[in-house]
């Protein structure tokens, strides 16, 4: 006997769109586009955003709901923003923010809890909707809980602990990054720069993932604070380390950036992470002796550069010639005699700190406003600074009057340059200050030199502009004016 199952209409479209759903990483990665429209649904409320921008799983998209108070925000999500039902997304003012319009990274972080639908629409229509928001994931091997990783819990648990407890506590400007993965190679990685729990790196040398080549820089953001013993960073920090393999390696996830470009790139079979002393620090041969992470041959070089710095410059040298003890013991370690390098720590201060106060002094009464190692915010004065020596779309740098930038004061390093230098390499640019301009506060004339990836900028006529640059006075910035008596506050 053949019988038919009769639907209504109602039950026949809710089973075309069960039928039509996909999961979330594959609708972001795959189906969304310029021009469409997300529909979210949570709790008793319905937000509709149009997509801007639809790349490599990242989506940009503004709330077009008529009389919401949301009308002037952008939003930003990614292939892996959803967690069962809970989305986590950014979100920008265009009016009161237009400044951070471009750096996605500077946008609120918000958690909307208890998602209960997400759709996509295409000239009104509905053509695609994320399945069950408790497993929307095509890996579901990067879960902690499956059945394969149950064993590996809570060893795995711990190690993301340790993990994400040695970036907060370790990681700095200038630090390096082991990455040591599960095939025997290892990542080598540069901290440019860390602003609270973000992270920018560079990869130095070649990296074993091809991938990982192909961008200027790559960072990371993580959640929670070490010292807080009673913080959770494994649950915190889900969303960037995984593992697809059990518990046994660990999957962090990087986001690429070159200019306007960026992915999100995740590093899989981790079995370990260390923070190097210095950039650059090659692996310790066996046998070397070690002081502080510094082999000997690291402290006689040191103790050369500090006999040069002071030959070079005469109240220098007449300072410590007044001081032989001290001078004898930098002579003993650049000749080897004083092996460990004892007692040329001091010696090394007071090299930084004149060299620090002869940069300054150089610049006028508003040298001193400068403070290495911070970030310092500034606008470009009179004219819009271009800089396209290739005339490659991707080596354009573009510095526009009115809009706020930030670049690094370079602290001082021994040999390095005698001007006082900003760098910020998310832009590709270092900063020269050359002199204070007409006597103007906190206005300064430059040289700006924009970097070309795997090319010498030196070698690349067009490269370098000079600009005027006034700088924000900011209190625990990298430039404060100690004469002014109200300065902005971070």
């Amino acid at each position: 006997m053949n019988k038919k199952l009769i639907l209504t209409e109602d039950q026949y479209d809710r089973l075309i769109q069960f039928i039509n759903e996909t999961p979330y990483d594959k609708v972001v990665n795959q189906v969304i586009k310029i021009g469409d429209i997300i529909r979210v649904e949570y709790k008793n409320s319905v937000n509709n955003f149009k997509v801007i921008d639809a790349t490599g799983g990242q989506i940009q998209m503004d709330n077009i709901d008529s009389g919401s108070a949301n009308i002037n925000y952008r939003y930003f999500i990614s292939s892996t923003s959803l967690h069962g039902s809970d989305l986590q997304i950014r979100r920008v003012h265009k009016i009161k923010e237009k400044e951070n319009l471009a750096d996605i990274k500077s946008w609120k972080q918000l958690d909307v809890k208890d998602i209960k639908n997400i759709e996509v629409l295409r000239d009104g229509t509905v053509i695609d909707s994320v399945d069950n928001l408790e497993n929307s994931t095509t890996n579901d091997k990067t879960k902690v809980d499956n059945k394969q990783g149950e064993e590996h819990t809570e060893d795995f648990r711990a190690k993301v602990d340790d993990t994400v407890t040695m970036f907060l506590n370790q990681v700095k400007d200038g630090k390096g990054l082991d990455i040591n993965l599960a095939s025997g190679n290892v990542i080598h990685m540069c901290c440019d720069t860390r602003h609270g729990n973000d992270f920018i790196f560079t990869i130095l040398g070649k990296a074993p993932i091809e991938e990982l080549n192909d961008w200027d820089t790559l960072s990371i953001s993580l959640k929670g604070e070490a010292k807080n013993s009673d913080e959770d960073l494994y649950s915190l920090n889900s969303e960037f380390i995984k593992t697809s393999d059990g518990g046994k390696t660990l999957d962090i996830m990087f986001q690429g950036i070159s200019g306007k470009d960026f992915k999100e790139i995740v590093v899989r079979g981790v079995n370990d992470v260390k923070s190097i002393t210095t950039c650059g620090e090659e692996p310790q041969e066996k046998g070397d002796e070690e002081k502080d992470g510094e082999t000997i041959e690291d402290i006689r070089g040191d103790a050369e550069k500090m006999m040069k710095a002071i030959l070079s410059d005469p109240l220098m040298k007449q300072a410590f010639y007044k001081k032989p003890s001290l001078w004898n013991l930098i002579v003993a370690a650049a000749t080897g005699k004083n092996a460990r390098g004892t007692g040329i720590g001091p010696a090394l201060n007071i090299i930084s700190q004149y060299s620090e106060l002869k940069k300054q002094k150089k610049l006028g009464d508003n040298g001193r406003n400068f403070k290495g190692g911070k970030r310092a915010k500034f606008e470009v004065m009179y004219e819009e600074v271009v800089i396209n020596p290739t005339g490659d779309p991707n080596d354009l740098m573009r510095l526009i009057p009115g809009k706020i930038y930030d670049a690094e004061v370079n602290v001082y390093r021994l040999g390095g340059p005698d001007d006082m230098v900003l760098t910020n390499k998310v832009l590709g640019i270092s900063i020269t200050v050359l002199n204070q301009y007409r006597d103007l506060e906190d206005t300064f004339e430059v040289k700006i030199r924009k970097s070309i990836k795997g090319r010498k900028t030196q070698e690349i006529t067009g490269s370098e502009k000079t600009a005027i640059l006034k700088f924000i006075n900011e209190l625990g910035s990298g430039y404060v004016n100690q004469t002014k008596t109200e300065p902005k506050t971070k």
